[in-house]
């Protein structure tokens, strides 16, 4: 983390104020035949579907406030995952700006001992507050 004007103080006040957590969050899906399209492979609107709700419950737990999301983006799918497959979905908060948070989210296939990563993208959160309107977080 940068801290502007090297000011751990502030930075420390600020953490306190909104619950600020630098974490990472995992969760596990099997792929089950709902979630397949038409050449029995794992839906990619399905992986980014679980993928979002992953950045949420990422930066909502980074900041304890309501998020929403504004932006999805540099998407790669790398492989596949069929019918059965075990996926292991990872993300973690990079920044921090304004109202922001920036996240990565990974996707990987879990092969016996083995990971292979079948996606990843960056995802841009907002804070707002009860009227849905953009909360500035520092």
């Amino acid at each position: 983390m940068i801290f502007v004007n090297n000011s751990f103080e502030i930075w420390l006040k600020f953490a306190e104020t909104f619950k600020m957590q630098a974490i990472e969050i995992s969760t596990t899906k099997v792929v089950m035949p709902k979630d397949l399209n038409s050449n029995s492979s794992l839906f990619g609107g399905q992986l980014l579907k679980w993928m979002d709700e992953q950045a949420y419950i990422c930066a909502k737990k980074c900041c304890s406030q309501n998020v929403v999301t504004v932006r999805i983006s540099k998407v790669d799918f790398k492989t596949s995952a069929k019918n059965g497959d075990i996926i292991n979905i990872i993300s973690k908060l990079i920044k921090i700006k304004g109202a922001s948070l920036e996240l990565k989210v990974e996707a990987s296939l879990i092969l016996n001992e083995n990971k292979v990563e079948i996606a990843n993208a960056e995802f841009l959160m907002a804070a707002i507050d009860e009227d849905g309107k953009p909360k500035r977080l520092v």
